[in-house]
């Protein structure tokens, strides 16, 4: 058993890249769901009825399947992604709240609580450090839309 299914199943830290876990597996349906959330929106709600209707297996058997191959669930792999997305977008001159809507999460305080699980810092923390000092263009009011 794997160092991340050993430690608590809501870890965003410990939950590989989507790509890496179709790596690491070699069930065609597991693959089929990899590829599922990887083409998902991460504006629109997720729901495990459709990952099951798209696999045609019941939502409690694609729920045993993702944990037994990649020890978490759908939707925790999914919010690793959009954690993941929101570091990046933090690299440029969003400003935090863009960022949130732009990975799908509404509530500030569940964005703020998750990207601080998976990089133990504060989404601003880290942008200061990847960016320092740097003011942002347009005075930190985010990007111009065209």
């Amino acid at each position: 058993m794997g160092k991340c299914r050993q430690s608590r199943a809501n870890d965003l830290g410990c939950i590989p890249a989507l790509a890496t876990l179709k790596q690491k597996c070699c069930d065609p349906r597991m693959h089929a769901a990899i590829d599922f959330l990887l083409a998902h929106d991460l504006k629109q709600e997720f729901r495990i009825e459709d990952l099951s209707r798209h696999l045609n297996l019941s939502t409690s058997r694609v729920l045993h399947l993702f944990h037994e191959h990649f020890g978490c669930t759908p939707s925790q792999a999914l919010k690793s992604r959009r954690m993941r997305k929101a570091r990046k977008l933090l690299s440029t001159f969003m400003r935090v709240k863009e960022v949130r809507v732009a990975v799908g999460v509404h509530d500030p305080s569940h964005f703020m609580r998750d990207f601080r699980q998976m990089y133990g810092l504060s989404p601003s923390e880290l942008r200061k450090q990847l960016l320092g000092n740097h003011p942002p263009p347009n005075g930190g009011h985010g990007l111009k839309v065209a």
